[in-house]
């Protein structure tokens, strides 16, 4: 990722807000989160992991159980901890070391030694390869989509034959054209962000948290390339963004390109 999105967006959540980051909640922010909140957040990763799982096993194979997998944007590590009791290799990918620091320390009290965390970037050499699973949830929305369709496509390279993918992008916002407006305005005028943070009674330098749309062909298109023969979409909405997690397995007999 690039050093100014990751200075401007999850480096600063990493230190001052690191679960609010990963869900938007009032309840998660650090000042608030109590044990009945840590306990309410690491079980909606168990809950998203069994809806995952149940959708692939009623969409694209029945039996399908991952030993290998990777969760894409961890964060402080919500998902890779129920991944871990399913799986018997399971990697967390982060561009935020202070979220893998977090991670970690999750990781290491709930003893799941079969977790590696790695720090990310676009060329996503860290991860490794041969997954049965590749999962990312509400992560590459937050990436613009020149380099976020690239990563799409990485991490879909990144299984191995026959393995399955679910990942996540927003394709669509509804909300007043204003409220567009200001969005766009936040993300590339300095100065605006901070004057909208302190009308709505936030801290001046609370950090945006960007959010991009994708153009759903484009993503399709680079999945058909890669011999996936069907996709299925989960469509979700978060606040107005509109979504789907895409659900998809590759060619059992390796990659390939279709002119």
């Amino acid at each position: 990722m690039s050093d100014q999105w990751l200075e401007r967006t999850w480096r600063p959540y990493g230190v001052a807000d690191p679960y609010y980051a990963v869900l938007a909640e009032d309840r998660y922010r650090k000042n608030r989160l109590d044990e009945t909140a840590r306990r309410e957040f690491f079980k909606s990763g168990e809950d998203h992991i069994e809806w995952v799982l149940s959708n692939v096993r009623r969409s694209i194979d029945p039996e399908f159980t991952p030993t290998k997998a990777l969760d894409f944007g961890c964060g402080v590590g919500r998902l890779v901890l129920p991944l871990s009791r399913i799986a018997r290799e399971v990697v967390g990918a982060d561009v935020s070391p202070t979220m893998l620091a977090e991670a970690q320390r999750n990781v290491d009290e709930a003893g799941a030694s079969n977790v590696k965390l790695v720090l990310s970037d676009d060329t996503l050499q860290s991860h490794g390869t041969g997954f049965d699973l590749v999962h990312s949830y509400i992560v590459i929305q937050h990436i613009p989509p020149e380099r976020g369709e690239a990563i799409f496509m990485g991490l879909a390279d990144k299984l191995k034959p026959g393995g399955v993918g679910a990942l996540h992008v927003t394709y669509a916002r509804e909300a007043p054209t204003v409220r567009k407006v200001v969005h766009q305005l936040r993300k590339s005028v300095p100065g605006v962000n901070a004057v909208v943070n302190l009308a709505q009674g936030q801290r001046a330098a609370e950090p945006m948290i960007p959010m991009f749309n994708y153009k759903l062909e484009n993503i399709l298109e680079g999945l058909r390339e890669r011999g996936c023969e069907s996709v299925h979409m989960l469509l979700t909405d978060h606040g107005g963004h509109h979504g789907v997690m895409v659900l998809f397995q590759v060619a059992k007999d390796g990659p390939r390109r279709v002119p």
